[in-house]
């Protein structure tokens, strides 16, 4: 089952998919990166070991222009 749900925004979904990118030289499509997204906008603390599972590379070719 399902403990909690967490929204967060189009923007932070870009940014986290930028900052994957950038960091890891990965890219990744906008459900991979809302995880990521989540722990920019600080939705959870972070208590002990967290995973987030980043999984996807369908993206628009426009999209990888306008984040890079």
């Amino acid at each position: 089952y399902v403990d909690e749900v967490f929204l967060v925004s189009e923007e932070s979904i870009k940014r986290a998919m930028k900052l994957i990118f950038e960091t890891e030289h990965m890219v990744i499509e906008g459900s991979a990166a809302v995880s990521i997204a989540a722990l920019l906008e600080n939705k959870f603390p972070l208590t002990g070991n967290t995973v987030c599972v980043i999984t996807g590379r369908n993206i628009d070719a426009a999209l990888l222009k306008e984040l890079l």
